[in-house]
């Protein structure tokens, strides 16, 4: 397990999982803004990971794009840092060995095209 320096590993840029309920949902991304009403996620769906990786290091036109929500406290489970766990690679690493560039470098090509 890494170590990490004290303080709140929580600030804007983190890659992080939200866990989300009514409807049950899990959301991967980078956090923007964590406060009393509510937490700001630049990011996707855990349910489409998969389909948005595939799109970045295919040649298909329809790509999969994260985008910037909004979800209210009270919606929120638990907020997880993307870590390795037990042998098993984070998002952020699995992403990075699928497409040989981080979630942050996608979200800045993402912002350009806008």
């Amino acid at each position: 397990m890494a170590t990490r320096p004290p303080g709140d590993p929580f600030v804007s840029g983190a890659v992080v999982i939200v866990y989300l309920h009514d409807p049950r949902e899990k959301i991967w991304g980078l956090l923007m803004d964590l406060s009393p009403a509510g937490v700001s996620i630049f990011g996707l769906g855990l349910h489409s990971f998969d389909d948005w990786l595939r799109s970045l290091t295919g040649s298909d036109e329809q790509r999969i794009h994260p985008s910037l929500s909004f979800y209210p406290l009270v919606r929120v489970e638990k907020i997880l840092m993307d870590e390795e766990a037990d042998g098993i690679p984070s998002f952020e690493a699995q992403c990075v060995a699928r497409t040989g560039k981080g979630l942050k470098f996608h979200l800045a090509l993402k912002e350009t095209a806008s």
